[in-house]
């Protein structure tokens, strides 16, 4: 998986007393196809595209990924499956990101559905390729699956409206997989591969290197020279394209190296996407890891078993049996420093739980073992079912486990409506209480308290701001509270100051979390108060600056209000604030 970027764009519900859904995925095999109104379209005219699922089984989330031919195509819109709430559609390039989440506690969807609507306008005459690269499914019990697509159409653009009418083609979706799958045989090893694309659908090249063990170190070790990576790189061409560089099983192999040119890592733009699989993680790497770094021709991607004999005997329970890996850039024998905010790496890493652990997925988490040999939770850390992978973004390298906490708290037992999310966000470090056993919910929460918490869980990362003359260099919250002075999240008061230590009220921690939001691209924000002016009963009530985040929070299923209103000048209470924050971790885990 590239993204990390966004890769994989689903929005979901829960308010602040939310409750959980209640149906399940069934172990149906959906299909998915693209149909076009016009095959043989005009040039300046519009088509329309359907991506329509069928045999659909408990759809609650989606997120949809097409590429198009943007030479002859010019994207004008999307419009999604009624009912819900849909992102603004993320044009990258040749690249369509959508996403459509319903809201609140109800079933997902089933039987056949057309999720979206495309329109396109006909700007050059020729063949423009339409497709369905993949979609990634969420059913009403938060339970998500990948599917790898090959649906394809191809309408002819004309100069006029008498060019014959071509067939196009749709080729449905083949059962959700986890392992890579191609209609012509991976390569044999160390051979430059021939044009196997996945699934049958030209969307991607298969690699797979000869792969030697050293005796001595058990470091298996693989490598792609100058030449193949041309060839390789020639035969993904142009347009969205996946790399799947596969480094084979090695027995007694205690580590994994692969050798590729630098370019690989440091080229700054480009639609190809290199996934990295060996037997101990999945590795996808982004777009310009190091740009305008003087690398040494010939780079190598180490994935081994880390050596948890340091660590501290509590940090070593908690991991247990769990996988712990090493991954680094190496030059030779040297190790290359590697953090980068603006390119973030995608790794996922086997994981096979226990029964009780499946019954609680959520609380299987990702922890950074620093230099020092501390735990750093990583919040976006998630476990896939499907899969049996626990993948993870991180924008540095180091050493990684994988591990199962409970964490719960005395006095939120009671607490139908927030228990969960509390024990869960406690759970992976973003969240702590008062001490090991208390969490006292009805404490309210500071202005600094919950901008921290934002922080935490969208991972906030940017040029600082400037430091407001109420907060000192050494106070807790500094830090993130610059940071999101510079994204522009908090503008404190006329006088340059933050109030840090005052409670936040509900309609300021709304504000707050719509600005976030849209600072990290996870909303477009564009609702307006007018569109709902009786939202709540007590719109009235609320401040003129906040009533477009009020609506705009409530449209994608983030705050359902309390009783009847929203209670903007309310303080906010701790439980209150977890409800929202285990939400918007939701919302980022599956973005």
């Amino acid at each position: 998986m590239i993204r990390r970027l966004l890769t994989l764009c689903i929005v979901l519900m829960l308010g602040i007393t939310g409750i959980l859904p209640i149906a399940a995925f069934a172990e149906s095999s959906p299909s998915f196809s693209l149909s076009v109104d016009k095959p043989s379209p005009a040039l300046g005219e519009e088509i329309r595209v359907e991506v329509k699922g069928n045999q659909l089984t408990d759809l609650f989330g989606n997120e949809v990924n097409v590429t198009f031919d943007s030479s002859r195509l010019e994207f004008k819109g999307a419009v999604s499956s009624p009912g819900g709430y849909a992102i603004t559609p993320i044009v990258k390039e040749n690249t369509i990101q959508l996403a459509h989440t319903l809201v609140g506690a109800i079933p997902g969807r089933s039987g056949d559905l057309t999720l979206y609507t495309l329109t396109f306008k006909a700007t050059s005459t020729g063949p423009a390729p339409i497709q369905l690269t993949s979609l990634q499914m969420l059913d009403s019990q938060m339970v998500s699956r990948s599917v790898t697509s090959g649906a394809k159409v191809t309408p002819v653009i004309g100069n006029t409206n008498t060019e014959p009418t071509p067939t196009p083609t749709s080729t449905p979706t083949p059962t959700p997989t986890s392992e890579p799958t191609s209609s012509a045989p991976i390569p044999n090893p160390g051979t430059v591969p021939a044009a196997t694309p996945g699934s049958g659908d030209g969307n991607s090249v298969f690699v797979k290197p000869t792969v030697k063990l050293d005796p001595v170190s058990l470091t298996a070790t693989a490598a792609i020279d100058s030449a193949v990576w041309t060839k390789t790189l020639e035969q993904a061409g142009s347009g969205n394209k996946d790399i799947h560089i596969i480094v084979g099983d090695v027995p007694k192999a205690k580590a994994y190296v692969l050798e590729l040119p630098s370019e690989a890592i440091s080229r700054k733009k480009t639609d190809i996407r290199i996934q990295i699989e060996t037997p101990m993680a999945t590795i996808v790497l982004p777009n310009g890891m190091f740009p305008g770094a003087n690398l040494p021709a010939y780079v190598g991607l180490y994935v081994g078993r880390a050596d948890i004999n340091g660590l501290n005997e509590s940090i070593k329970a908690g991991i247990g049996n769990h996988p712990v890996i090493e991954l680094d850039i190496q030059a030779g024998v040297e190790t290359i420093a590697w953090s980068n905010p603006n390119a973030p790496v995608t790794v996922s890493i086997p994981y096979k739980p226990t029964a009780n652990e499946l019954l609680e997925p959520e609380h299987i988490v990702v922890w950074y073992l620093d230099g020092s040999g501390q735990v750093i939770p990583v919040p976006n850390g998630k476990f896939d079912p499907k899969t049996g992978q626990v993948t993870f973004s991180t924008t540095h390298f180091g050493m990684y486990a994988a591990a199962f906490v409970k964490k719960t708290f005395d006095d939120t037992a009671s607490l139908d409506w927030a228990a969960k999310q509390i024990e869960v966000l406690a759970s992976k470090g973003i969240i702590n209480g008062i001490s090991e056993t208390q969490f006292d919910p009805d404490r309210q929460v500071t202005r600094a308290d919950f901008l921290l918490l934002l922080a935490r869980v969208l991972e906030l990362q940017g040029t600082p701001g400037s430091r407001f003359t109420d907060v000192q260099a050494e106070d807790y919250y500094d830090g993130a509270l610059r940071i999101a002075r510079g994204l522009g999240i908090v503008q404190g008061s006329g006088d340059n100051t933050f109030n840090p230590q005052a409670s936040i009220t509900r309609e300021d921690m709304i504000v707050m979390t719509h600005r976030a939001l849209k600072a990290v691209k996870r909303t477009s924000g564009e609702t307006t108060a007018a569109q709902e002016p009786a939202l709540f009963a007590d719109m009235a009530e609320v401040s003129d600056y906040a009533l477009n985040s009020v609506v705009e929070l409530s449209k994608m299923g983030l705050i359902h209000g309390n009783g009847q209103g929203i209670h903007p000048k309310n303080l906010t209470t701790r439980a209150e604030a977890a409800v929202l924050i285990y939400n918007i971790h939701l919302l980022n885990v599956l973005l």
